[in-house]
């Protein structure tokens, strides 16, 4: 589709006549950021609400998780290599105090940003007499090529802090607990969908009715997504759609799949602020136990996710399942912000807190 037809059904979108915005759950930090910087995010308001859901992987990793890095970054020898986003995310408490990897990090801790599993591997293949532990945080988009890096063969002294999530057994959860639905469409991330497939969203449509599109990582394909899923809502004809089908096989990448499937089992895991998930987390399989750092560190064992694992008065929780918005938290904005995050959503880049904040001043500035 090109600009102009584009412009002109975004632009039919508006003149809907509907009783109360329509809610569309976005599954993607990437997303959130092309809506918040859009042209239309004022003009279609008052016709679509779009909310942000359990698809920032730092928003969802439990505390314990990162307390457990923290404890083998500050009393383990090892270097702890993590994704920028969770250097920042404060916690509870921490190793000798600190309240983030990076605080850590500034006092000496070998702590090292990397951007995917390859550059962790590369970093352990530089220090051989070193142990080097990746904080393997994310979902499908991580383990694959992370599993693709271990059967093509990793050296002795890496294994991996693993948080790894699969990104749609959440959303069925939340579907499945309420009676009443709280959102009535899905824009799920295509880059995603390519290697696990689009029939893994299938359900959300036969079993609940909610249409879903999936949204290529481009503005002009999310907002036809948009477009779509709302149409479809108004039609009451839902249906499961793919922007860019060339890219996408509704079985997902065969090659990809294998390598997940050779080195993790799905099991049930506990999400943040959410509780626990069935079948929502890889785990290695028995043949890769010797990769597990929670193996290797029998220290880490005391790290267990809990319940109420965010900091008080902090609606993050709410946030990520689409309950609540940023606007609704006291911290927001006040003691909570950019600089100094209280919660994972305002540390994160794609959280929704992150992104509401830089667009409000974004605005000021302009």
């Amino acid at each position: 589709m090109d600009q102009a037809s584009m412009e002109q059904k975004l632009l039919a979108l508006t003149r809907l006549q509907v009783s109360e915005p329509i809610k569309v759950m976005n599954l993607c930090g990437g997303f959130a950021r092309f809506w918040a910087e859009s042209d239309w995010h004022q003009s279609l308001s008052r016709v679509v609400h779009i909310m942000p859901g359990p698809g920032c992987p730092v928003c969802v990793c439990p505390e314990a998780e990162i307390r457990a890095a923290m404890h083998l970054a500050v009393r383990e020898d090892v270097i702890l290599a993590a994704f920028g986003d969770m250097l920042s995310v404060p916690i509870s408490y921490g190793a000798a105090g600190y309240a983030t990897l990076d605080g850590a990090r500034q006092d000496g801790a070998d702590v090292v940003a990397v951007a995917n599993p390859h550059e962790a591997v590369e970093l352990a293949l530089r220090h051989p007499t070193r142990e080097v532990v990746f904080f393997a945080s994310g979902f499908e988009t991580v383990s694959a090529p992370l599993a693709a890096q271990f059967l093509a063969g990793v050296p002795d002294n890496f294994s991996i802090l693993n948080a790894l999530r699969l990104s749609w057994p959440v959303v069925d959860t939340m579907l499945s607990q309420h009676e009443r639905r709280p959102f009535k469409a899905i824009i799920a991330p295509g880059h995603v969908a390519a290697i696990v497939g689009s029939e893994c969203w299938r359900f959300a449509v036969t079993q609940y009715g909610i249409p879903v599109s999936i949204s290529g990582f481009s503005d002009r394909s999310f907002l036809a997504s948009l477009d779509t899923v709302v149409r479809q809502v108004v039609s009451g004809k839902p249906q499961l759609d793919i922007q860019e089908p060339y890219r996408i096989n509704p079985r997902g990448n065969l090659y990809a799949l294998t390598c997940v499937n050779n080195v993790f089992d799905v099991q049930s895991v506990h999400w943040r602020g959410i509780g626990r998930v069935p079948d929502s987390g890889y785990a290695l399989r028995e043949a890769w136990h010797h990769r597990d750092a929670r193996k290797r560190f029998h220290a880490l064992a005391t790290f267990q996710p809990e319940m109420g694992d965010m900091p008080n008065d902090c609606l993050c929780a709410s946030i990520v399942m689409g309950k609540q918005s940023p606007h609704d938290c006291l911290r927001y904005a006040h003691d909570c912000q950019p600089d100094n995050p209280v919660g994972p959503c305002m540390a994160s880049v794609d959280g929704a807190c992150r992104i509401m904040w830089e667009r409000q001043h974004s605005e000021l500035l302009d």
